[in-house]
């Protein structure tokens, strides 16, 4: 089936009003309400990511008191998380695999709950980001995706948060130009502004997870804004240590030195070199 995405949609009302419905203070017992109650746009568009916000958020949050046990079901809620946000997007007939999320979740939460506060009631808080938003819409969206698909089979990690929205209307348009791929999706937080992350934040499954998944495709680091350079630089490095080969770079928004137009697509590492003065 062709993947229409809801972004289009959404940019055919007004695409910097919408920039607004980032706001929220929320909970994933709400979102997940509303999902059902309801598949109007911007439901589709803001809902679905917030879920695997939360979930790498909490994830992170209790760090600490995790053991192997509680990672791993971490990382399949976030996997699933990560599924739901495809389906959602791509059609609005997404009732049984959210009913199916929503069990799953409930029975884990028994399990990983850390603290007094259940887990589908954590507060879940997000911004209006202009820069994000930007960086988000349809048109680069499909530029990158255009740019990726040369890849015939991929590990994508979006680098969260900002790239979550933008990153599943990509892999989808991907998907789209590549039905027979076996290419896979796993986002993982470096918040440098909003959360003063010094690291990716990986546990030791996850880092177990993403080496498997690694082993006989191309890994693409994607990022939605590329500013100072720093945040990508760090996680090239990362991961070319973690994964122990080199990596492609992607990005919606990023400019070449001395130039005021924009850029979507493959990053060059000369340009991150270049431009950024970052050694790679």
């Amino acid at each position: 089936m062709t993947y229409s995405s809801p972004m289009n949609s959404m940019s055919a009302y007004g695409w910097q009003e919408s920039q607004n419905e980032m706001i929220c203070s929320t909970n994933l017992g709400e979102i997940i309400q509303s999902l059902k109650e309801s598949v109007r746009l911007q439901n589709r568009v803001f809902y679905p990511q917030r879920i695997l916000r939360g979930l790498i958020n909490f994830k992170i949050e209790d760090e600490d008191e995790l053991d192997k046990g509680k990672q791993k079901k971490y990382l399949e809620l976030i996997l699933d998380s990560m599924d739901l946000c495809k389906e959602v997007y791509a059609t609005k007939f997404y009732d049984k695999k959210l009913e199916d999320f929503d069990n799953k979740l409930k029975l884990y939460c028994q399990d990983i709950n850390i603290g007094e506060i259940p887990l589908t009631r954590r507060k879940i808080i997000e911004e209006s980001d202009y820069f994000t938003w930007e960086a988000t819409h349809p048109l680069k969206n499909q530029i990158t995706a255009e740019a990726i698909s040369q890849f015939s089979r991929m590990l994508m990690i979006p680098i969260a948060h900002g790239s979550l929205r933008a990153a599943t209307d990509i892999f989808l348009r991907y998907k789209d130009m590549k039905p027979e791929s076996d290419s896979v999706i796993y986002p993982v937080r470096f918040s440098t502004d909003k959360f003063k992350d010094r690291t990716l934040r990986l546990n030791e499954i996850e880092e177990e997870y993403l080496e498997k998944e690694a082993k006989r495709r191309r890994v693409v680091i994607f990022d939605e804004d590329v500013d100072s350079g720093e945040t990508l630089t760090k996680a090239v490095r990362f991961f070319e240590n973690l994964l122990e080969k080199q990596v492609d770079i992607a990005a919606n928004l990023y400019r070449k030195k001395g130039e005021s137009n924009s850029y979507s697509g493959i990053i060059p590492r000369k340009i991150l070199r270049t431009n950024f003065r970052r050694k790679l």
